[in-house]
């Protein structure tokens, strides 16, 4: 269109002039307004420790309660194994004139209280081998969430404990009931917690090292097979390959089993802690230790005598042979002498080949004669308290036949044996006398905390620990290493190197 307005076929103003005029008339003049809105406050923060390890066991809790097949396996398997193990091992012995089932007759307790701590390693391990394994994928899943994996290690651990905490009473409470044992629930039920609480953990390393369920379950008899033959109680540890051989104390291979330490506990208090005997128990630990000390000093008067014979005849010519009994009288003169029953000798060395002598001899029987004495007036004294102990019991458990009942229903004859171990006295060993007789009344020489299967006490430094409370502790010390292991993930740790070393041989 023209300036006249008339229609023409040519454009007036060109496109890019209307666009230049649109930009400087219109589009430079107008104010874009927008609208600033905060952006929306980001919530998601990992939750601390404490909150992660509430919620790990809130999952573990409420996955474990949708199985009730679990549940009930896991709940009602340990008491109907007491059940069954305490009713088949209820022994009647034929000597009871009533038929009545009598506990100090039972001569099956020894391996009920062994079944019991085996039972507990074994439920432990089986409820706890395949925890982590069957969460790996989940776990795999949740690693980008840089979640705690010791949050996630103590709900799995409280969870077993929890689990085991139930199985292990109900299984004491069940086979005490049946078997008739008295006043030992609460020591029963903290030794077989305690072995099932180390089994939980070796179960958890277990779970976390290897690859599958199949290979986690292969393992378990591998676990559980030491313990029943390094505990001292299928193969007695003098029985033992002569490696192993140390008829002192139990060999290192023996130390380092839960079995061992556990059985030995619950052997000990089960014998010593019982409502009878507790009664008597330092008057009885007294009488033997004097018997012992009497027979010792016998046999080692026969060997004098032996000595002074062969000098005698060869007129102080003593052949090399008798240098062992020598060594033999020098360690035991040197034990009396320390105990300060026996007159300390000058020169202990003087007994010997070249130092013997009639007068030696001579100063050494009275000596020996003197301490043998001494011990038969203990054991007399002993005797004496023990009687008038009876008396005093006699009277305030209602006379005599309320006091032999309760003899028979706290203190078991077969246990009383074991303990006692009357068919063995002493044996010689590396150029001494080991004592065997009676090892719960005999105290333990090795200040670091080694002694001989079922002594009373153990030693550590100047302190006497009861044995009992000192295994306890023992057991769980061993689960605290098992709980090193398991937060630093060191059998998986060992695993993988074991694997990249063998690929690295391989190329």
């Amino acid at each position: 269109m023209d300036e006249y307005g008339r229609v023409t076929s040519e454009r007036k103003v060109a496109p890019e002039e209307w666009y230049d005029i649109y930009l400087e008339r219109i589009e430079s003049k107008q104010k874009i307004r927008t609208k600033k809105k905060p952006l929306p406050k980001l919530d998601f923060r990992i939750p601390n420790t404490f909150k992660q390890f509430w919620i790990f066991t809130q999952r573990d809790v409420l996955s474990k309660l949708a199985n009730r097949q679990f549940m009930l396996l896991y709940f009602l398997q340990a008491p109907l194994l007491a059940l069954v193990m305490a009713w088949f091992t209820r022994y009647t012995s034929e000597s009871s004139a009533t038929g009545v089932y009598v506990f100090g007759d039972n001569e099956n307790l020894p391996p009920f209280m062994f079944m019991g701590i085996i039972v507990s390693l074994f439920n432990g391990l089986m409820v706890s081998a395949q925890e982590i394994i069957k969460d790996r994928t989940i776990i795999e899943r949740e690693s980008f969430l840089n979640l705690s994996r010791l949050s996630y290690l103590h709900s799995k651990i409280l969870v077993l404990f929890f689990i085991s905490a139930i199985q292990t009473l109900t299984f004491v409470m069940v086979g005490n009931a049946v078997l008739e044992i008295k006043g030992m629930l609460f020591h029963f039920w903290a030794i077989f917690f305690t072995m099932s609480c180390v089994a939980n953990l070796i179960g958890l390393n277990v779970s976390s090292g290897v690859n599958s369920v199949v290979t986690a379950n292969s393992v378990i008899p591998f676990i559980v097979v030491p313990q029943l033959l390094f505990s001292g109680v299928m193969i007695p540890f003098d029985r033992l390959n002569n490696l192993f051989e140390n008829p002192a104390v139990v060999p290192v291979i023996g130390e380092l089993m839960p079995s061992r330490w556990a059985y030995e506990a619950i052997a000990v208090q089960q014998f010593k802690g019982n409502k009878f005997t507790r009664e008597f128990f330092e008057i009885e630990q007294d009488r033997h230790n004097a018997i012992f000390e009497s027979d010792l000093i016998r046999e080692v008067e026969v060997i004098l005598d032996d000595v002074y014979y062969t000098y005698d005849t060869t007129g102080g010519n003593i052949p090399e042979s008798s240098e062992e009994s020598f060594a033999l009288i020098r360690n035991e003169l040197k034990d009396l002498s320390s105990l300060g029953v026996v007159a300390s000798f000058g020169k202990l060395e003087d007994f010997s080949r070249t130092g013997f002598s009639e007068a030696l001899y001579l100063t050494a029987t009275d000596s020996l004669e003197k301490a043998s004495d001494r011990f038969k007036y203990l054991r007399n004294q002993a005797e004496l308290r023990e009687k008038a102990l009876d008396s005093i019991l006699i009277g305030q458990w209602g006379g005599a036949e309320s006091y032999n009942e309760m003899k028979r229903r706290h203190t078991n004859k077969r246990l009383e044996e074991m303990l006692l171990n009357k068919g063995q006295f002493l044996v010689k060993w590396n150029q001494s006398f080991i004592r065997k007789a009676a090892p719960i009344y005999h105290l333990p020489k090795s200040k670091t905390a080694r002694s001989h299967l079922f002594a009373p006490v153990k030693r550590v430094g100047p302190f006497y620990i009861d044995t009992y409370w000192f295994n306890l502790f023992i057991i769980w010390f061993s689960g605290l290493q098992l709980y090193i292991t398991l937060q630093f993930d060191l059998l998986r740790r060992f695993t993988n190197w074991n694997q990249i070393r063998k690929l690295r041989k391989r190329s």
